[in-house]
């Protein structure tokens, strides 16, 4: 045991943070291929969705994620998902804007749908 610690420790860059460190194991685990341009859309996305919350929320989005550990953390949480899933989640939180949503609020909202009684479900 404690020399696959030590192995497994050896492999870690001790300057890289831990949200570094999260995106490059989500990108492993991922169930898509993520290669550098998928990266880089994941992370354009990222910018582009903090800038559309900023703009849903104001300066209290700004005060929460506005870092670059929160877009590390969220490129990572938000790396299999397609544009207009992220879409998805930006309209809910147009339409429900009660607060401003965690990461992992955010993600049930990008699979938020309504039946053909317009009553809301979660895919």
């Amino acid at each position: 045991m404690t020399k696959e610690i030590k192995k497994h420790n050896e492999k870690i860059n001790p300057s890289e943070s831990i949200s570094r460190l999260l995106v490059k194991q989500r990108m492993k685990e991922s169930k898509v291929v993520v290669d550098r341009e998928k990266y880089k859309e994941a992370l354009d996305n990222v910018e582009e969705l903090f800038s559309i919350m900023h703009s849903i929320y104001g300066n209290l989005w700004a005060l929460n994620y506005e870092n670059n550990h929160a877009r590390d953390v969220w490129t990572a949480g938000l790396l299999d998902l397609t544009k207009n899933d992220i879409v998805n989640g930006i309209n809910y939180c147009i339409n429900n804007k009660n607060k401003i949503p965690t990461l992992t609020e955010f993600r049930k909202f990008c699979f938020y749908k309504e039946d053909s009684n317009n009553l809301p479900y979660f895919n």
